[in-house]
């Protein structure tokens, strides 16, 4: 996924606007080196979106400018991600040997036939091969990629960046962010197939690269809320306590897992593709401007949370009461990625998913990644979104550690031109 021509310099902001946190990061590039220049989250207020759409652009804007001016930002160009189940729609198509002029025009019949929402209303479309048509076989096919938006979605992120003043350098969407984040910046992975899980609170994002190409992406209605209504529900306390004692007893106990601790299901397609979305170019992308120079003070440091109450009760039990709750949910997860891995190797042929990338606040869940280790039978890891980043000293380390599981998603976006 990296950009024709060679890296940019320069300063970009990358937003992530979650169902439960907004993030934010600042990130330089300069002679090829990437360094974080500021970055922090705050809860998502709730009342501004309906389902993954923006719908109070001014509420929004204000959270956004608070934000970013928290942290010390200092460059208003940014790259912002969407995403959505019913608003975008992203396909990997095969499509004959034409030339570009005719390729155009083939994308415009695809959309009737890809787009359930195309014939509703206006939409916003953008396409790109995923390897060059002129190296396509006379008589084969290639394969393009092509995502189409409602106009009404996009208008909505748009008017929100001007809003908060920002000038929007392109929209991106969080299966390509990822994979920006934690393959193209990484010369080992960059020519492997990656498998990369995004395990946010209302659902979960399943990406897979392939030599640095989207291969695969689901959106898995599966997330941490899940959980957090399973330790409620098991240990009879509202949604709010069973937040609280998740993000505290949380584990996976390893020593009470199986070989397998769930059984394969039938070998059947997943769900359609769901969105990721490919970056805009013609409407909403802008010429690199001059870069800004990097901030010279220290910003008050974001607000971190409240201490937590202490729980009653002996801590180990409680950590097995927690694990059997989230054992369920964790299950159905496990099955929809089997499905899915399953349904790649089919499509592919021979593709080998090399290793797995977790990520999101599902990621602070202990050993987690031990968990789909042995489930999946795959090689997996919590994934360092700072990796070959560098911190500007004048961040509190201790905070930027804390908060870095969540932020992949923004530093994808804000290094869309520097990788």
């Amino acid at each position: 996924m990296p950009k024709n021509g060679g890296p940019a310099s320069g300063i970009v902001l990358g937003l992530d606007l979650g169902s439960k946190f907004i993030k934010a990061v600042e990130v330089s590039s300069k002679g090829g080196e990437l360094e974080l220049l500021s970055a922090g989250i705050v809860p998502t207020p709730a009342g501004l979106f309906s389902g993954d759409v923006i719908v109070d652009p001014q509420g929004t804007a204000e959270v956004i400018r608070a934000l970013l001016q928290q942290i010390g930002t200092h460059t208003n160009k940014v790259v912002m991600t969407v995403k959505g189940q019913t608003s975008l729609v992203v396909r990997i198509i095969e499509v004959p040997k034409m030339k570009e002029e005719e390729l155009a025009d083939a994308m415009r019949w695809e959309i009737e036939r890809h787009v359930p929402f195309a014939s509703t209303g206006a939409v916003t479309m953008d396409y790109a091969p995923l390897q060059p048509m002129d190296t396509v076989p006379d008589e084969g096919t290639g394969e393009v990629l092509m995502a189409v938006a409602e106009e009404g979605l996009i208008k909505a992120v748009v008017d929100t960046l001007e809003l908060a003043g920002l000038e929007p350098l392109a929209i991106d969407i969080e299966p390509l962010a990822l994979g920006r984040c934690f393959v193209s910046k990484d010369p080992l992975l960059k020519n492997s197939t990656v498998a990369i899980l995004q395990m946010g609170a209302r659902s979960s994002d399943l990406t897979v690269i392939g030599f640095d190409n989207p291969r695969l992406t689901r959106i898995l209605n599966i997330g941490g809320n899940n959980i957090t209504s399973a330790i409620g529900n098991a240990l009879g306390v509202s949604d709010e306590e069973a937040e609280k004692i998740k993000k505290r007893y949380a584990a996976i106990l390893v020593d009470k897992l199986g070989t397998s601790t769930f059984g394969a299901p039938p070998v059947s397609p997943p769900p359609e593709e769901e969105p990721p979305f490919f970056p805009f170019t013609p409407a909403y992308e802008l010429p690199p401007e001059e870069t800004f120079p990097a901030p010279t003070e220290t910003p008050p440091a974001p607000e971190q949370p409240t201490p937590q109450k202490e729980i009653p009760g002996e801590e180990e039990k409680i950590v097995e009461e927690v694990f059997e709750a989230m054992l369920p949910v964790l299950g159905d997860m496990v099955n929809e990625l089997r499905r899915s891995f399953e349904y790649i190797r089919t499509r592919e042929g021979d593709i080998q998913i090399e290793r797995m990338i977790i990520c999101g606040g599902g990621a602070l869940i202990k050993d987690i990644d031990k968990f789909f280790s042995q489930e999946l039978g795959v090689v997996a890891e919590i994934g360092d979104p700072l990796k070959g980043v560098k911190i500007n000293p004048r961040l509190s380390q201790g905070y930027i550690g804390e908060i870095s599981p969540l932020l992949a998603v923004a530093i994808g976006a804000a290094i869309r031109d520097f990788v």
